[in-house]
């Protein structure tokens, strides 16, 4: 995970404002139980491309772990509405 992050972090360099990569990142940090960065990481590609549904969905899955539901449950209903029938957001 920590060679994919150096990766990704070299991808950002050269493209600051990409959601896509932001995502990604958030992702690895996701699986390696970094929460509280994973959601920073989260925060900035909504901030890029807002409402994006897979952003939402991710984001309220860390917030799940990171036990803060209530909000969690608000990116993931706002997730399902846009994209409803994407699989990650119903899971």
């Amino acid at each position: 995970y920590e060679g994919a992050l150096l990766d990704l972090e070299t991808a950002l360099a050269l493209r600051p404002r990409s959601a896509s990569t932001l995502q990604s990142m958030a992702d690895v940090k996701k699986l390696m139980g970094r929460y509280a960065m994973a959601l920073e990481d989260l925060n900035r590609a909504d901030q890029i491309k807002p409402n994006d549904h897979y952003t939402l969905a991710v984001r309220g899955d860390v917030k799940m772990m990171l036990m803060d539901y209530t909000s969690a449950m608000l990116d993931l209903n706002r997730a399902d509405r846009i994209a409803p029938n994407d699989p990650y957001t119903l899971g």
